[in-house]
């Protein structure tokens, strides 16, 4: 009994079960969750292998972007499969990238020539009209990865039916490869 005990422990460890946490809940220690609610659904990600995020730190700035596929276990859609979102969140500025700060995102259309860009999508289509991230933690490891965490807010209009969404009490709590750079970011 204990080495089949030991071998479900194993598998459910590679498997990633991660039944046991709460993608809301807020936390700063490189979980690698991401939740939030969508038009007041919640949705979240607890199999970190469809979901990323990425920390480049270059001479004049920064580039930071997470990205996961969001799954609500309380909606089906007519063939009774788990509805799903695909979220993107990127910030790019000169700079650092700060902790505690809120970042307000704007429309992809609407970017400037350089600098800053903060923009999240739902979807591939689905650009935000306004909305705001905030940093709660950046911790740099020895490993070369970074633990960031922060909240987020956005909305928008579906591409497709012109019909709006929001997402709202967004959470993350991620571990992204830690990469600098000694060029400029342009």
């Amino acid at each position: 009994l204990l080495p089949f005990l030991a071998m479900c422990l194993m598998l459910c460890s590679l498997s990633e079960c991660r039944e046991d946490i709460n993608p809301f809940e807020e936390t700063n220690s490189g979980r690698r969750t991401i939740a939030c609610y969508l038009n007041g659904e919640p949705y979240s990600q607890k199999l970190t292998y469809r979901m990323e995020a990425k920390y480049d730190v270059f001479e004049n700035g920064y580039y930071f972007a997470v990205s996961a596929t969001l799954y609500s276990d309380e909606l089906r859609d007519e063939n009774g499969n788990v509805m799903e979102a695909e979220l993107m969140i990127w910030l790019s500025d000169q700079g650092t990238l700060e902790a505690g700060k809120k970042y307000q995102f704007g429309k992809y259309e609407s970017r400037p020539e350089g600098m800053p860009a903060y923009y999240a999508l739902l979807g591939y289509d689905n650009l935000c009209s306004a909305g705001w991230i905030e940093i709660r933690n950046i911790t740099v490891l020895d490993t070369g990865d970074a633990i960031i965490s922060g909240n987020f807010e956005f909305e928008g209009t579906y591409h497709e039916t012109d019909e709006e969404f929001h997402v709202t009490g967004g959470t993350f709590d991620m571990v992204a490869p830690y990469v600098t750079h000694d060029w400029p970011l342009e």
